[in-house]
């Protein structure tokens, strides 16, 4: 029983392992979206952060990640917005 137990927290330490550095690669992507991301793909990984990656960051990573999350992805979408505006002007 013991072993089972020990490998099954190792499995969920390795899968929660990979979700925070999917996420983390995530946070970076919005952060840096101004400067290397067309504005069609960042508004689709801001969205799909907005509706997917936050529920998952809040569950199983903590609320704080979540708020750190949702707030870059409306950043990311205003700097879209901006630039949209600034090309059709």
């Amino acid at each position: 029983m013991k072993n089972r137990l020990k490998q099954c927290i190792k499995k969920d330490h390795v899968q929660l392992s990979v979700l925070f550095i999917k996420l983390a690669e995530r946070l970076y992507d919005l952060r840096q979206a101004e400067s290397y991301i067309t504005p069609k793909e960042v508004q689709h990984m801001a969205q799909e952060t907005l509706s997917v990656d936050i529920q998952i960051a809040d569950k199983y990573l903590g609320p704080e990640i979540a708020q750190t999350l949702e707030e870059a992805a409306k950043q990311a979408l205003e700097v879209c917005k901006n630039r949209t505006k600034y090309k059709n002007s």
